[in-house]
């Protein structure tokens, strides 16, 4: 018997929202906060990211086929995948399961904490804004603007695993999961199709206590820090992997299962003056516009967000969307009929390419 942890740090790649649900006269989705007020990354979000990630590795790794929650199947029959084993099953029975109904619903193996900050990083006010696609300005009839309180890229969090009672088939997936965090392809809370939330884990470690022993428990037990005992397992992370085969799953186009990624980089060079707004910039400065800033007072950093970046390249493939569809439109209805894109910021149905 051990006592085994994980620890690592959480450094934020880009700017990052974890919303508290609620806002104030400064913002309206202010981040979420501990008693000290604190932010925090709770360990609710951390498990969530973390199980949505392996529900689709696991299948593809061979580790006890596809989980229920993939299948939209809300049955109440508690489904024993090898995600289900390690954190939790997404159907817990409601009285205790037969013996002759198998698999039976079990508890989560992994602990996971609230992450903390490491460093005491200024929070910023992200301003959005929807654009009016005939006009061009803010979409004030769609009630599109919005703003949100973040945290700057490079903010760093410090992340505590516990495990209890894992297998070695549970520390395989859990080890494909992080492994996958390790190499930057992580994301926490909202607006992670806008460029929030990116992340990578970073020295990343297994600590274990041997508790075999009657005098190695009762110091574990004397011990205000438990973790002042325990002994680091190298190469832990690197040798689940080794463990781990690649296969197929069947009926791999019905289940949204984990198969490929990519990414791609590349320069963006103003041909003329530039100019992105940030409320948080002008209140220090005293300007009426000033630049958005990777973080607050760092004016040799300014940034394109990802939300304005991801609205101009989607309004240019709506215009090619309807451009294309004009092609098999007989006339303006047939064309508002079957137009592929719609406006997003639209949202009085009586207007033409109302949101949908």
């Amino acid at each position: 018997m051990s006592y085994r942890v994980i620890e690592a740090l959480i450094k934020t790649r880009t700017p990052v929202h974890i919303g508290a649900g609620e806002g104030n006269e400064l913002t309206d989705a202010l981040l979420k906060r501990n008693a000290a007020g604190e932010v925090i990354i709770p360990g609710t979000s951390l498990a969530g990211a973390l199980r949505g990630l392996l529900t689709r590795l696991a299948p593809r790794l061979g580790e006890g086929g596809i989980c229920q929650s993939l299948k939209n199947n809300a049955a109440g029959v508690p489904c024993g995948c090898a995600v289900c084993r390690l954190m939790g099953d997404v159907n817990p029975a409601d009285e205790e399961t037969d013996e002759e109904r198998k698999p039976q619903a079990s508890a989560s193996r992994l602990i996971v904490f609230d992450a903390r900050p490491v460093s005491n990083m200024p929070a910023l006010i992200r301003d959005g804004v929807g654009i009016n696609r005939v006009t061009g300005a803010a979409a004030r009839a769609g009630s599109a603007k919005f703003d949100l309180e973040v945290l700057p890229a490079g903010s760093v969090f410090a992340l505590r695993m516990e495990l209890r009672d894992t297998g070695e088939k549970d520390e395989r997936l859990l080890a494909a999961g992080l492994a996958e965090w390790r190499a930057g392809r992580g994301w926490l809370g909202g607006n992670a199709a806008r460029g929030l939330g990116a992340f990578k884990l970073e020295d990343l470690q297994m600590l274990a206590v041997d508790l075999s022993s009657r005098d190695s428990l009762l110091s574990f037990l004397k011990k205000d820090d438990p973790l002042e005992l325990a002994i680091e397992e190298k190469g832990w992370l690197e040798e689940q992997l080794k463990q781990l085969h690649i296969t197929m799953p069947p009926e791999p186009e019905k289940i949204p299962l984990a198969r490929s990624w990519f990414s791609f980089e590349g320069v963006l060079r103003a041909e003329g003056p530039l100019l992105t707004g940030d409320v948080t910039s002008s209140g220090a400065t005293g300007f009426d516009r000033a630049p958005l800033l990777s973080s607050l007072n760092r004016w040799h950093n300014p940034v394109l967000s990802g939300a304005g970046l991801r609205g101009v390249l989607r309004s240019h493939a709506e215009r090619i969307a309807r451009t294309l569809a004009t092609l098999r439109a007989g006339n303006g209805d047939c064309f508002l009929s079957e137009c592929p894109a719609c406006d997003p910021v639209e949202n009085r149905k009586e207007k033409a390419l109302a949101s949908c």
